[in-house]
């Protein structure tokens, strides 16, 4: 699966009324799909930080080569990273 097929399906959910999601039952849903983006963008963080692909740029974490790149708080993205560490060893949690 590509990131572009995610980046399509989102851009159709922005261009679309909101209020096609506005019930209740949508907006669970929404948060329980945020929740599993969140989760495997943790996990995807933190298989960045073993690669070591990061210290190619001189940055001293994977963090804050992240952070830098993605223009988000450095604290936001270290606890990303710390969260997708702990995923690793909690297969429930991630599930």
């Amino acid at each position: 699966m590509s990131l572009e097929r995610l980046s399509v399906v989102l851009d159709e959910f922005a261009a679309a009324d909101v209020a096609c999601v506005a019930d209740a039952e949508s907006v669970v849903e929404l948060r329980r799909q945020l929740r599993r983006l969140e989760a495997l963008t943790a996990e995807a963080e933190a298989a960045f930080e073993a690669s070591g692909e990061w210290a190619i740029d001189g940055a001293r974490s994977a963090a804050m080569w992240i952070a830098w790149r993605s223009h988000e708080p450095k604290a936001v993205i270290k606890r990303g990273v710390r969260v997708g560490r702990a995923l690793r060893e909690l297969p429930v949690a991630a599930e």
